[in-house]
């Protein structure tokens, strides 16, 4: 197999205690300062557009609470690339995650599964999603379209990347959670990660979230979007960043360098990839 490089998800959180700058770079695609205004009562309501970008990212949810935090759990499910993968293999569906980190007391505010799709004719731009949780509660979502852009040289139509909201049946407490896809095959997906945003009403600092998302793909060259709209306040106590990539190959690297909050870290090079 070459080399071939997708960034089909930049996703960027800060959850901080004052205020936080965030730069986000993954090799040669750099994203520019995420910035918050936090230290207060909450600052508006959440917000979410389903369709946030073909070949760009858009701001998809920002919200500001006491307590603010997320936890996530993220699976690689393709098994087209399992021929040529050394220690990254896809689980085809259905598949879980597990997600762990929630305290005792947290209170669900939203919780979200991405999904990139290596889209081949016929493939479904309306997909659901099947979510069984850790009481055995089986509900099933719509997924939104939130952006599209081309091949990644697998000899399919393009790449499609969904987003469905799945709170209703998050439970606030460590667990796993079975996930099926209906509409987009086993061979067309690269991955999913869910996500659980919460609020710990224990806390006495206050976090803000922002998540920039769409469908950015390449074989090969540089990516750089630009976010904006944020406003900068001073320097916050605690900042973290992350993205989510797929199609990074582990026959070709055993690790990539990503660049979060200003520091660069190399993380192992997995198909479908969490870094943060």
């Amino acid at each position: 197999m070459k080399k071939i490089k997708q960034i089909t998800h930049l996703f960027f959180v800060a959850f901080i205690l004052t205020c936080a700058s965030i730069t986000a770079q993954n090799q040669n695609n750099v994203v520019h300062p995420i910035d918050t205004l936090i230290n207060g009562q909450r600052i508006g309501n959440p917000a979410m557009s389903p369709q946030n970008g073909n070949s760009s990212l858009g701001l998809s949810y920002s919200n500001q609470l006491c307590g603010l935090n997320y936890v996530t759990g993220s699976q690689m499910i393709t098994t087209r690339y399992n021929p040529y993968a050394i220690s990254t293999f896809g689980t085809g569906l259905p598949t879980s995650v597990t997600v762990s980190g929630l305290p005792a007391n947290a209170v669900v505010v939203q919780a979200f599964i991405w999904w990139v799709c290596s889209y081949q004719s016929g493939s479904s731009i309306t997909p659901t999603v099947t979510v069984t949780n850790p009481n055995a509660t089986v509900v099933t979502f719509p997924a939104a379209l939130i952006g599209a852009d081309g091949p990644k040289c697998w000899g399919e139509t393009g790449t499609r990347v969904f987003r469905a909201d799945v709170t209703s049946n998050v439970i606030p407490c460590d667990g796993v959670y079975n996930i099926d896809i209906t509409g987009n095959s086993v061979w067309e997906v690269d991955g999913c990660t869910m996500m659980i945003i919460y609020q710990d009403p224990a806390a006495t600092w206050q976090g803000s979230i922002y998540i920039a998302d769409g469908c950015m793909s390449v074989q090969g060259g540089n990516l750089t979007p630009t976010l904006t709209g944020f406003n900068a306040c001073s320097a916050s106590n605690t900042g973290r960043a992350f993205l989510m990539a797929s199609d990074l190959q582990d026959n070709v690297a055993t690790t990539h360098p990503t660049t979060l909050n200003g520091v660069t870290t190399n993380f192992p090079q997995n198909f479908w990839n969490f870094d943060e």
